[in-house]
C-alpha cells in the first residue's frame, strides 16, 4: 500500500506549480512587450525610409515588406511568421489596446489575443471596439477552445449583418483546393456549406465502423486492420473522391445512415425569431438553413438549454417523426 506524501513534498510541488505560473505570466507579459517594440521598430523604419501621411499604398507596401525581411533575419525565422508578428502587433497597438494589455497582464495568452484579432477582422470597423469589450469582460476561467467558442458566438450575436446573407455569399465562394505539402503529401481543402460539411464526417465515420465491423467478422480477423481511425477516414474519402473504393483500402458494406445533429431555438424553427442555431461539430448556422435541415430529418428530440449559458438541462425520452406537415404541432409539444 502506498503511503501518503509527505506534507513537505506537497508544499514542494504547490511551489513548483507557483513558479510555473509566475513563468507564464512574465512570458506573457514578454510576449505584449516584444508586440509594442516591434510596431516601434516598424515606425521608426518607416520614418527612416521617408513615408509620410502622402505615401502611397506601393510604397507603404514595399516599406512594410522591407522591415519583415530584417525582423526575419533578426530573429532567425522565416518571413512568414516575421509578417504574422507585424501585423499582430500593428492591430493590437492601433485598434486592439485593450487585447495587448490583457495579454500583458497575464489575463489572456498569446493565443487568444490572435483569436480576437481573428474573428474581429470579420466584422465591421465600428462594432469591433464593442466585440472587444464582450470578449474581454468575461471572467470566467476559459481553454482557448472554449474562448474561441465563446466569441464566434459573440461574433455571430454582433454582426450587423444576417447569418443567412454572409452564408449565400460564402456559397458562392465554395470551391475546392490542392496545396502541396512536404514529402510526397498535399492537403485537399472543401470550401463547403457547414451542414454539408458535417454531413460528409458523419457518413465518413459511419463507413468506418461499418468497415471495421467487416474486417473484425471476416475470416482474416486475426489479422486486423492496422489503420488508425484517422487514415481509415482518408482512405474511405480518397476511394469514394476517385469513383469507387479499392478492397485494399477500403471496402465497406452495408448502408450507412449519418446522423447530424442541430440544436435550434423552438422559436426559430417555427419561424417566429432568427436566432442561430447550432450544428454539432461546427457551430452557429442561420435559422433558415435550420428550419430546412429540420424539415427533411427523420426525426428529432426535444432538448431544454439554459437560456444563458446553453447547459442541458433535460433531455427528452420520446422521438418524434418531424414530417412537414406535422412541424409546428410537434415542436410545440
Amino acid at each position: 500500500m502506498t503511503s501518503p506524501p509527505e506534507p513537505t513534498s506537497r508544499l514542494a510541488l504547490h511551489a513548483e506549480l507557483a513558479r510555473i505560473v509566475e513563468l507564464d505570466q512574465a512570458i506573457r507579459a514578454a510576449q505584449a512587450e516584444q508586440l509594442r517594440r516591434i510596431e516601434a521598430a516598424r515606425a521608426l523604419a518607416a520614418s527612416l525610409d521617408g513615408l509620410t501621411e502622402l505615401s502611397g499604398s506601393s510604397e507603404r507596401e514595399f516599406a512594410t515588406r522591407s522591415f519583415v525581411a530584417e525582423l526575419a533575419t533578426t530573429l532567425t525565422m522565416h518571413e512568414v511568421t516575421a509578417g504574422r508578428l507585424v501585423g499582430d502587433a500593428g492591430r493590437l497597438v492601433d485598434l486592439f489596446p485593450s487585447t495587448l494589455d490583457a495579454l500583458a497582464e497575464g489575463a489572456i495568452c498569446l493565443g487568444k489575443a490572435r483569436t480576437v484579432l481573428e474573428l474581429a477582422s470579420t466584422l465591421p470597423v465600428d462594432v469591433a471596439p464593442e466585440f472587444e469589450r464582450a470578449a474581454l469582460g468575461h471572467r470566467r476561467v476559459e481553454t482557448p477552445s472554449a474562448f474561441r467558442r465563446r466569441l464566434r458566438g459573440l461574433r455571430e450575436r454582433m454582426h450587423p449583418e444576417s447569418l443567412a446573407e454572409r452564408g449565400e455569399r460564402g456559397r458562392a465562394a465554395r470551391r475546392v483546393c490542392l496545396d502541396p505539402a512536404e514529402d510526397g503529401m498535399a492537403w485537399l481543402s472543401l470550401y463547403l456549406e457547414a451542414e454539408r460539411g458535417v454531413a460528409i464526417m458523419a457518413s465518413l465515420d459511419g463507413l468506418v465502423e461499418s468497415e471495421r465491423r467487416a474486417v473484425a467478422a471476416g475470416p482474416g480477423a486475426a489479422a486486423a486492420d492496422a489503420r488508425t481511425r484517422e487514415q481509415l477516414r482518408l482512405d474511405v474519402a480518397a476511394g469514394l473522391l476517385l469513383g469507387g473504393l479499392d478492397a485494399a483500402d477500403a471496402s465497406p458494406t452495408g448502408i450507412v445512415t449519418p446522423k447530424t445533429y442541430v440544436t435550434v431555438p423552438v422559436l426559430s424553427l417555427l419561424g417566429h425569431s432568427d436566432e442561430p442555431a447550432e450544428l454539432d461539430g461546427y457551430g452557429p448556422i442561420d435559422a433558415e438553413t435550420a428550419r430546412r435541415l429540420a424539415a427533411h430529418a427523420p426525426s428529432f428530440r426535444r432538448i431544454l438549454t439554459h437560456p444563458e449559458t446553453g447547459a442541458h438541462l433535460s433531455y427528452g425520452r420520446d422521438k418524434w417523426a418531424s414530417h412537414r406537415g406535422q412541424l409546428d404541432d410537434v415542436t410545440a409539444a
